[in-house]
């Protein structure tokens, strides 16, 4: 994400090179023979909705102080804003997030479930570290304002948005009728209206992993190969 923050490197492909233990809170060894992992971005191969994973030809090495490897990634990041458009109950909406924070395999909760008001949305700290997102449950009380807006009227919630909200500005997700039975979520890149009349683009997801491919993108081309075949335009 040239645009946007640091890349995180995909478990997946760090779980191939014997280098990440997807099974593990502590995933790294000290041991001189993984002190430099490799960055990679995800190589998307799949005709799917779900892309499997794959090591790119373009992989490069970190050291662990860089603050492009992935582990200071984990802990920068901000979280993806999430809209849910179709109304969803809070039991739906928990199970969502708790499917993405388990398959994140990072152990955060990187959906923010955005509402109408932007001091309620996670605030950037003095540090510069990253804030968690919506932590599951949520309230029972909990009601969507973006239930039937549609995708330009979402963008304009990132387009507005203060400095101060800790939320990734480009990626986000939107939940819609696909979503009802906490299977999917719809992931979204911010456009220029002028060339997308929608202000975005999309493509449809497993609600386990959606975090997770946005993290892993290695930069705008690997988004321009995911949405091409499989372009998605959220119904509401």
């Amino acid at each position: 994400m040239k645009a946007t923050a640091p890349i995180l490197a995909l478990v997946c492909a760090l779980a191939e090179l014997e280098l990440f233990d997807t099974g593990a809170a502590a995933p790294l060894s000290t041991s001189p023979s993984t002190k430099d992992l490799l960055l990679c971005g995800p190589a998307f191969t799949s005709s799917s909705n779900s892309p499997k994973l794959s090591l790119p030809h373009r992989c490069r090495p970190r050291p662990l102080g860089d603050p492009r490897h992935p582990i200071m990634v984990m802990l920068t990041h901000p979280p993806y804003a999430l809209f849910d458009l179709e109304g969803l109950s809070p039991q739906t909406l928990n199970l969502l997030l708790q499917k993405a924070y388990d398959g994140s395999t990072v152990y955060r909760w990187e959906w923010y479930l955005a509402t109408s008001d932007y001091a309620a949305a996670s605030q950037r700290k003095p540090d510069g570290t990253g804030q968690q997102g919506t932590i599951a449950p949520i309230s029972p009380a909990f009601s969507s304002l973006f239930v039937g807006q549609s995708l330009l009227e979402v963008t304009q919630w990132l387009r507005d948005k203060p400095k101060s909200v800790d939320v990734d500005p480009r990626f986000f997700g939107v939940l819609d009728k696909q979503s009802k039975n906490a299977e999917k979520v719809v992931l979204c890149r911010l456009e220029d209206p002028k060339r997308e009349k929608d202000g975005a683009t999309c493509v449809l997801s497993d609600a386990g992993p959606s975090s997770l491919w946005l993290s892993g993108l290695d930069s705008d081309l690997d988004w321009n190969e995911w949405v091409k075949d499989r372009r998605y335009r959220p119904s509401i």
